[in-house]
């Protein structure tokens, strides 16, 4: 197991500790980033073993999927087999998507869902990805005092729009398999808050709101142990009964594939974890050749042209007359509100409805998040991402915004004045 985390992460960046070991020691934060060569001792403590997404010769592309209850957060830990059962529609979706472009993956099996890898080596080819990418101006200067590469940076940024590409296809490949009949769960974008506080499943791509250099992710093979450090997300006594667990490749593209009932038991099972390491080869294989089918499938998309029309806007923020916002926009615009993506989806809808390009909902975006405590974060980063991913599926056609009424808000707990006269559906 050590040898398949040292291979898989020996081209990153840098790497993070993380685990209930570094709260003993007193460390708030329960994690710390360190070179390469600290990976022995990161595992020596029992740490769970993070990589930067910034690698020194390629661009990753990253696929997160999760399981998520807000009434029982710690129900994917402790029904793990009714859970994962219930995310087998969903992952069968994803990985139809992958195939129909050929692009191979690493697809791993984690505490609450998936991790989808794959791999875009740096060279002449590597150029179509990086003709994709747009940096922000707050972004390009913070490369620039890091010393990311230009095909670093514009390549992790043309992933980001491609990921987006193939969350929608993603979504409407879930669509018709529900038409079909199957039963599957809401699926959302990056943790929207189900009405109701039903449970679902978000599509992930969070990685891409922030600096390459700012993401990391959780490697194969590492242990798994969020549930013990963010204990107030399961409660003390769910943390206590929920065993150290160890992040599993599933589905290696072309050399392994288990089936669910052998992940469950192997992820809970050192020794057969190490058996699995053993004939599991997890190096990521290149992936050119299916990347340019999907970046040759993105430039015919409505995705595709979404981020034209997106590039074209001029960065200026716009005036709003927030007399004319319903009482619940205006609060989600509150700057801290506004950081979480449930406030920000319903921004985006209304704004983008009354006619604001979406880049300068990006900017208004920016002006508010400037006003809060953001840390090494960027804030103009994270505003675009929010801006043009939301946008993207509503001119896309992806997001009908069926759920943008005032009764959807209330059961989501975001109304702020019930009875105001106003009506979200207008919005629609």
């Amino acid at each position: 197991m050590r040898r398949r985390i040292h291979s898989f992460v020996e081209k990153s960046r840098y790497i993070v500790g993380y685990g209930e070991s570094e709260l003993w020691k007193g460390n708030q934060k329960g994690y710390y980033t360190a070179d390469i060569g600290d990976l022995d001792h990161m595992l020596d403590r029992g740490l769970d073993i993070l990589e930067c997404v910034a690698q020194n010769d390629a661009t990753l592309g990253l696929l997160d999927v999760e399981y998520y209850n807000p009434c029982y957060p710690g129900e994917a830990h402790l029904n793990p087999g009714r859970v994962f059962r219930l995310l087998e529609p969903i992952y069968a979706a994803i990985r139809k998507i992958y195939r129909r472009y050929n692009v191979p993956i690493v697809a791993d099996i984690t505490g609450q869902g998936y991790h989808f890898w794959s791999r875009f080596p740096f060279g002449p080819r590597h150029r179509q990805l990086e003709k994709l990418g747009r940096l922000e101006p707050t972004v390009e200067a913070a490369y620039r005092r890091k010393s990311v590469s230009e095909e670093a940076g514009l390549g992790y940024s043309g992933m980001g729009r491609l990921h987006l590409f193939l969350t929608g296809e993603i979504l409407r490949e879930i669509g018709a398999r529900r038409r079909a009949g199957s039963r599957i769960l809401p699926v959302y974008f990056s943790d929207i808050n189900p009405p109701g506080g039903r449970e679902a499943v978000s599509i992930d791509l969070t990685s891409y709101a922030d600096p390459v250099y700012m993401r990391d992710i959780r490697v194969p093979f590492s242990s798994y142990q969020k549930h013990k450090v963010l204990v107030d997300k399961v409660g003390k006594k769910n943390a206590s009964r929920i065993p150290v667990e160890i992040i599993i490749p599933r589905m290696i593209s072309g050399r392994l594939k288990l089936d669910l009932k052998t992940c469950l038991r192997t992820r809970r099972h050192f020794r057969m974890a190490a058996d699995l390491a053993e004939r599991a080869d997890t190096t990521l294989r290149d992936g050119t050749d299916g990347w340019l089918r999907v970046i040759d499938a993105y430039r015919r998309s409505q995705i595709g042209a979404f981020f034209y029309h997106f590039d074209e806007g001029e960065p200026v923020s716009p005036f709003v007359a927030y007399k004319k916002l319903p009482p619940c926009i205006r609060h989600a615009l509150n700057p801290y509100q506004l950081l979480e993506p449930t406030q920000a989806q319903a921004a985006v809808r209304v704004l983008d409805k009354m006619g604001m390009h979406p880049k300068q909902i990006g900017e208004l975006f920016f002006r508010k998040y400037r006003r809060t405590p953001f840390g090494s974060y960027n804030p103009q980063r994270r505003a675009y991402f929010w801006a043009e991913s939301y946008a993207a599926f509503i001119h896309a056609g992806i997001d009908r915004k069926k759920d943008l009424t005032c009764r959807d808000h209330q059961r989501r707990n975001r109304c702020v004045q019930p009875n105001c006269g106003w009506n979200l559906s207008a919005y629609r």
